[in-house]
C-alpha cells in the first residue's frame, strides 16, 4: 500500500514468486523471485531459480570441454570451462559470450571439438534494432580456440544463413 514499484517484471518471475510465497524451490524457472512485493525483503532469497542451464560437452584426446547458459538479471552469458581428467576436476568457468556486448544478448550454446586442439563455440542471441528495444534481430555467432580452449579469438557474428530457431547446432570433422 502506498508503494510504488518502477522495477519492470516479466510473466516469468510468477513461479518463482509464488515458489518464495509458498517455500518450494523453482530451479527449472528462468524468472526471479519479485522480492519487492514483500515487506520481509529476505523471503526468496533461499529460493533456487534456473541459474544455469543448456549445458553441451564436447570430449577430445585432450579431454572434456563444457559450455553453458548463466543467468545475468534477465539475460544469459555464455560460460566456458575444460577438464583434463575425465571430470574429475575442472578449470575455472570463463565468460565466452557476455549479455549486453555490441547491444548482442545470447540464450544458447553449443560447444565441438577435434584431437588438433581446435574448439569450437557457436551461440544464437538476438540484437536489438531500434534504440527502444522493441525490435529484436536473431543472429548466430561463434568464437574459437586453437590451443584446446586455453585462449579463444575474439567474438564473430556468422553471417550468410538465416536463423529460425534459438537451438545452434555444431559438428566437427577432421
Amino acid at each position: 500500500q502506498n508503494t510504488n514499484l518502477i522495477r519492470q517484471r516479466d510473466q516469468v518471475d510468477i513461479v518463482p514468486t509464488i515458489g518464495a510465497i509458498l517455500g518450494v524451490q523453482t530451479p527449472h524457472t528462468d524468472g526471479e523471485v519479485m522480492t519487492e512485493l514483500f515487506k520481509d525483503t529476505a523471503l526468496g532469497k533461499d529460493i533456487i531459480t534456473g541459474g544455469q542451464r543448456r549445458l553441451s560437452l564436447a570430449a577430445d584426446k585432450n579431454g572434456l570441454h563444457a559450455v553453458w547458459s548463466e543467468k545475468n538479471g534477465q539475460e544469459w552469458d555464455i560460460y566456458y570451462k575444460r577438464s583434463q581428467d575425465g571430470g574429475v576436476t575442472w578449470t575455472d568457468p570463463i565468460k565466452l559470450f557476455s549479455n549486453g556486448l555490441n547491444n548482442n544478448y545470447f540464450y544458447e550454446a553449443r560447444i565441438t571439438s577435434q584431437d588438433s586442439g581446435l574448439v569450437y563455440v557457436t551461440a544464437t542471441g538476438y540484437s536489438l534494432i531500434n534504440e527502444g528495444g522493441l525490435t529484436y534481430s536473431w543472429k548466430i555467432f561463434g568464437r574459437r580456440s586453437l590451443n584446446g580452449g586455453k585462449t579463444w579469438e575474439i567474438l564473430q557474428e556468422l553471417q550468410g544463413g538465416y536463423v529460425f530457431a534459438a537451438h545452434p547446432s555444431i559438428t566437427s570433422y577432421k
